[in-house]
């Protein structure tokens, strides 16, 4: 679903906070979704492929290995190209156990105020958090994986209709 946004459809994602919750209260307290690495700067001028992305990460990360250059590069152009205002993220919290569910509501920014290890950030407006107890074991199967940022793409509609119960109230 992520990348049907380009179609004019809401995408639905996912984002991690860092391997220990790092950024648990930038996310809840900020109200940005925010990743790292700080190292490769501001990305609001790098050019719009994903090739000048994973160029950039491997100049800051001369000695990183192929996937891992691919991996960081990708997650990182979907976050400043792909996602849309309006599309729905998830955050599956370690800290609390909870999922909670958003919606983002502006451009990407880099910001190392709050928290220097997590400058690129987007604006989110939180809707509603959840028990994980509360969705699908199939949600709870896909939110396990281990990137920091990816589209969900099997269980998406039970993330609109968890958004849509908020919203309708």
């Amino acid at each position: 679903m992520g990348k049907s946004n380009t179609c004019g459809q809401t995408g639905v994602w996912l984002a991690r906070a860092g391997s220990k919750s790092e950024a648990h209260l930038l996310f809840l307290g900020c109200n940005v979704i925010a990743l790292g690495p700080p190292q490769l700067g501001d990305l609001t001028h790098a050019d719009a492929t994903r090739d000048a992305f994973k160029s950039l990460c491997r100049t800051a990360f001369p000695d990183a290995n192929y996937s891992s250059i691919g991996g960081v590069a990708g997650q990182l152009y979907r976050f400043v190209h792909e996602v849309q205002s309006n599309d729905l993220v998830i955050y599956p919290s370690k800290k609390d156990g909870r999922l909670h569910i958003g919606r983002f509501s502006g451009h990407y920014k880099f910001d190392q105020s709050h928290d220097a290890r997590f400058p690129h950030q987007r604006p989110i407006r939180w809707l509603d958090d959840v028990a994980r107890t509360e969705i699908s074991e199939e949600l709870q199967k896909e939110s396990r994986a281990f990137k920091s940022f990816y589209a969900i793409r099997s269980c998406a509609a039970e993330v609109f209709d968890l958004a849509a119960k908020v919203e309708s109230h």
